[in-house]
């Protein structure tokens, strides 16, 4: 409904509460020790709507022109079902390879909501039609690529061996502070360099991911 009365913000709320409904089905069919394959393959299907196409929709409509608005959904639809799919045909692991969809859509939804509060960085970047197309362009590379992320749900508390997540939730926090309108956008931008650079780290050490 937010979506046909094109309230972006609202919309933003929404894909917030299916990122955390993401995490919380998935704890509680661990905790119950029912998971099911049929459950994995809705779980990909409602992944698809929350993390695919209402996120590219939302994308298509900042457009200056709507060419621009349909390669960018186009790209970010593609990028998110090839991952999904991906997804479940891999063995789970304590890190990601690709970015996952929930990062790629927190960092649209970070757009989003400094568009709506009309920051003027944002406003200037979707306005230039090459950034524009950047954006969904590199976010899709990261999604089927094989940079390996590292989980926000796990190691929450292990500062010594899973610095990342603790780190995260520290860049929000500031972020939080000092400019909240930009907050989200931040960080998700911050959790994609500091995944690549433990990730150099890591391959510099000669240590493998699980």
């Amino acid at each position: 409904m937010a979506l046909v009365q094109d309230n972006l913000l609202l919309s933003c709320g929404f894909i917030i509460l299916g990122m955390i409904f993401d995490i919380l089905d998935g704890l509680i069919a661990r905790l119950l020790h029912s998971p099911s394959e049929i459950g994995k393959q809705l779980d990909s299907l409602a992944d698809m709507v929350t993390f695919g196409l209402v996120p590219a929709y939302l994308y298509y409509n900042l457009a200056e022109q709507r060419h621009l608005g349909i390669i960018g959904a186009f790209l970010l639809i593609s990028a998110a079902a090839y991952r999904l799919a991906k997804f479940n045909l891999t063995e789970s692991k304590s890190d990601f390879e690709g970015l996952p969809t929930p990062a790629s859509t927190a960092f649209l939804v970070g757009i989003f909501i400094a568009f709506h509060f009309d920051q003027n960085q944002v406003l200037r970047l979707l306005q230039n039609e090459l950034l524009y197309l950047a954006i969904p362009s590199c976010l899709a590379f990261f999604m089927v690529s094989h940079v390996h992320m590292f989980s926000i749900k796990k190691g929450v508390l292990s500062v010594k061996e899973n610095p990342g997540p603790v780190l995260v939730v520290l860049v929000l926090v500031i972020m939080m502070v000092f400019n909240r309108e930009m907050a989200v956008l931040a960080t998700s931008m911050f959790y994609i360099f500091l995944s690549m650079i433990l990730n150099l780290i890591k391959r510099h050490n000669g240590n493998n991911y699980n």
